[in-house]
């Protein structure tokens, strides 16, 4: 669910732990834990927020604890790889759905691209007539 709803708050320094500071103040304290956090990617957002609520890290998974807080973390690996491989077959569908199939019959002619051509050399060879 998107709600478009915006909360502009003033910082005083781009660090990562003083904008995840003014992020739990002034959103987290207010409204409902968001299941995902969306941001630009910025330096800011890395280290603090990469936790909140967006999924196990590298290091809780493989020490079993969270890596900023000094909490246990289960983890379920079947779950997560389960997930995995769903967004694999999305995307693999996604993906097929894009391809059109094409049955050559004898006598039809076709041509053969070139892999990886230099800048001055043909691109396609053919056309070449099946038999």
């Amino acid at each position: 669910m998107v709600t478009n709803l915006v909360e502009v708050v003033r910082i005083d320094s781009k660090s990562s732990s003083h904008v995840a500071m003014h992020f739990e103040n002034s959103w987290l304290a207010k409204y409902p834990r968001p299941l995902n956090v969306i941001h630009d990617q910025g330096g800011e957002f890395i280290r603090k927020l990469s936790n909140v609520d967006c999924g196990p890290t590298p290091g809780g998974l493989a020490f079993c604890c969270d890596m900023i807080l000094n909490i246990p973390l289960i983890t379920d690996l079947q779950q997560l790889q389960k997930h995995r491989q769903q967004l694999i077959d999305q995307r693999l569908i996604l993906t097929n759905t894009k391809r059109f199939s094409y049955d050559c019959a004898i006598g039809d002619e076709v041509l053969k691209l070139t892999y990886n051509p230099d800048k001055l050399q043909p691109r396609v060879t053919g056309p070449y007539k099946i038999t």
